[in-house]
């Protein structure tokens, strides 16, 4: 019956029914399925990737600019005096700080007193702090307007890429909570909330202070993928060694190469593909790398342990991977000089270490102390003498400690062994030049003296000679060692 009401249809309608169940089935079914899976496949083109960190990054800039100027307790008014006369002697008058200011239209003030009284009440420094940091409120406030200037220019450009709108959200990343140092909970702190919000640091102190301790500890207490640099001496060594071989290892390497395969070995990758590439371009395939396996998960943090022998030439290396949008934390004994270089330091918040205070540096020492062989009193006596040798430096109250450690084993440490204890001579960038400096000018005038005694001209103007050689060199080797 139902073949024969079937049949009975008029063949043109029978063909419309089928098209428009055709259609029913793939717009509704079919159509969502496929476009799902495309999405899945597809790549994502580095360059709306690069501008989706760059936004992210910008976004965590301007939500730490915004919360420092919501703790900012600041009052954009000024500090004047108010005369009252007396009420016994009218000839006498009474002077009182006032601070003014206005609020909403209406004009508002404050008396200032020298002493507080109850928790209400305003003193004349606290009332100067607060006009002050009307200045620091400004400054924000126009940082917190070009970051959202800049913000709103990146969601227009991601909107014509992708052809829909785009709105960046904060990032995503697990929290840090647990911290292992002792007497760097401020600087911890610091350095996790910019890692958060994907914001390159620069952290600086002397040698020993304990900067790569620090970043190590960071490191170690998330799981976002990391790249560590351990310097740039020999940039291109390393850019291969240790960043390129990391990215192969990680299988996030993207090398335009016919005869590359993330089989190969490193010394087959070097051979093979990376053979005659110059730095610039194997900057510029750790850039692409590190911006297309963010899309896969959360970008690399890139660490560079020293910045020391930094100079314009491996400049490009570091602009390279800020422009990744991935987060770098890097270590620098103290900043260079170079205005060559002021615009690629200014790309960093700078977060400097002091010496550690005096309480945590015991508590520091008390922790390790007690593995040492010896009785209470040399104990007491070893830890007096590093904490006045160390002056809140850690690196030399390890080595003192690890020093200590070796001379203990055999027999346990004696009182002659821990006055004997020496200070370690920790890494220095520099060297004292002016008594070599000062000899050597002095040598060269008296060669002339005595040139000009004996009427010896070739002595005299070869002393000459050699003074103007010798004070240029040193001039020379000042600045090198100076940096």
């Amino acid at each position: 019956m139902h073949q024969t009401a079937f049949h009975a249809l008029p063949e043109k309608n029978l063909g419309e029914i089928v098209k428009l169940i055709g259609r029913v089935l793939w717009f509704n079914f079919l159509f969502p399925k496929v476009t799902r899976i495309q999405n899945k496949t597809k790549s994502i083109s580095p360059e709306v990737q690069k501008l989706h960190l760059e936004a992210h990054r910008i976004q965590g800039e301007l939500t730490l600019l915004e919360a420092n100027l919501n703790s900012l307790p600041y009052i954009k008014g000024s500090i004047s005096d108010r005369c009252v006369k007396d009420q016994v002697n009218p000839n006498k008058v009474h002077v009182y700080p006032l601070l003014r200011w206005y609020e909403n239209g209406v004009r508002r003030h404050k008396h200032i007193v020298k002493v507080k009284k109850k928790d209400g009440d305003l003193t004349l420094e606290e009332a100067k702090v607060l006009v002050a940091n009307a200045d620091k409120a400004e400054v924000l406030k126009k940082e917190i307007k070009e970051r959202k200037n800049r913000l709103s220019t990146l969601e227009a450009k991601l909107t014509i890429f992708t052809g829909k709108p785009i709105q960046i959200e904060n990032i995503s990343i697990k929290e840090i909570t647990s911290n292992p140092l002792i007497g760097r909970d401020k600087e911890f702190s610091q350095l996790q909330s910019n890692l958060l919000h994907n914001i390159s640091t620069l952290v600086i102190g002397e040698p020993g202070i304990g900067k790569s301790f620090l970043v190590e500890s960071l490191i170690d207490s998330q799981e976002r993928p990391y790249i560590w640099i351990e310097n740039l001496k020999a940039a291109r060594n390393v850019l291969i060694d240790q960043v390129i071989e990391k990215l192969h290892r990680d299988g996030n390497l993207r090398l335009d190469e016919d005869n590359y395969s993330g089989a190969l070995s490193l010394e087959d990758l070097k051979s093979k593909c990376l053979k005659n590439k110059s730095i610039a371009q194997l900057a510029e395939i750790i850039s692409d790398s590190i911006i297309i396996s963010s899309s896969k998960a959360n970008p690399y943090v890139v660490v560079i342990e020293s910045m020391a022998g930094l100079t314009q030439a491996n400049q490009i290396i570091i602009e390279k991977l800020i422009d990744t949008g991935a987060p770098i934390i890097a270590c620098a004994n103290k900043i260079k000089g170079s205005i060559e270089l002021e615009s690629l330091y200014r790309r960093f918040t700078r977060l400097e270490l002091e010496p550690l205070p005096n309480q945590a540096m015991k508590d520091f020492l008390e922790t390790r102390i007690q593995n040492i062989y010896a009785s209470e009193d040399n104990r007491l006596m070893l830890k007096t003498k590093i904490l006045n040798a160390a002056c809140g430096n850690i690196g030399i109250a390890s080595k003192m400690l690890k020093d200590a450690q070796a001379l203990s084993l055999s027999g346990g440490l004696k009182e002659d062994q821990i006055r004997a204890l020496q200070e370690p001579e920790l890494p220095r960038k520099y060297f004292d030049l002016t008594p070599v400096v000062i000899l050597g000018v002095a040598s060269f005038a008296v060669l002339r003296f005595i040139g000009l005694g004996t009427n010896d001209t070739l002595l005299y103007i070869m002393g000459g000679i050699a003074f103007v050689i010798f004070m240029a060199f040193s001039r020379i080797m000042m600045k090198a060692w100076s940096k």
